[in-house]
């Protein structure tokens, strides 16, 4: 079984995916993944049955780049990649900590960011504009694939297999109206691509 740990994007992508189970365990910023008093990773991958044949995946960032990130950048007088790196280091080093009972580890890349258009319900409106949030997103999947490599993790890049020449998540690809991916067969090709799936 592939266990996929994330926020709403995590179960939007890879909903229905035969040999997939995603685990929603919320819409959690990296900044405060690895905080020793975060026990959010720990408390859901406590509640699996796992066992060596398993692998366990985990997918954060995407709100950061949507609410949070350009805020920090103004406040922090920090890059960009200055900040998305010591949140990445925290947030493998917090995957790196769990105890998974001999199954596989890995991280699934954020999705494309989607056009702002105006159908966009306000609760998920972006703080920056769609050309910062695709510098901030190919930034962060950059981070996460290099960090993985680092630490022997699985890499699984969605992002690729969705964005277009943009680096944004084409219209036809997204939900109406919100941040998600719509069709789950991408997603699902890039899990078999890499054996992760028959």
């Amino acid at each position: 079984m592939i266990y996929i740990l994330g926020d709403s994007h995590a179960g939007c992508t890879f909903a229905g995916v035969p040999g997939v189970e995603a685990v929603l365990v919320g819409s959690f910023y990296l900044q405060q993944m690895g905080l020793a008093h975060d026990t959010s990773l720990r408390e859901s991958v406590g509640r699996l049955l796992l066992n060596p044949t398993d692998v366990v995946l985990f997918m954060f960032g995407e709100i950061d780049v949507r609410k949070r990130l350009k805020g920090r950048i103004a406040l922090e007088g920090r890059s960009v990649a200055e900040i998305l790196d010591s949140n990445v280091r925290a947030y493998l080093a917090a995957i790196e900590s769990l105890e998974l009972q001999g199954a596989r580890r890995g991280v699934v890349s954020i999705i494309p960011p989607n056009r702002t258009r105006e159908d966009n319900a306000t609760a998920i409106l972006p703080t920056c504009s769609d050309e910062e949030r695709a510098e901030y997103t190919a930034c962060l999947n950059r981070l996460l694939e290099a960090g993985s490599a680092a630490h022997g993790f699985i890499y699984v890049d969605i992002y690729a297999a969705y964005k277009d020449a943009d680096g944004m998540l084409p219209l036809a690809l997204s939900q109406i109206g919100g941040s998600h991916v719509a069709d789950i067969t991408k997603a699902r090709a890039v899990l078999i691509s890499m054996g992760l799936l028959p």
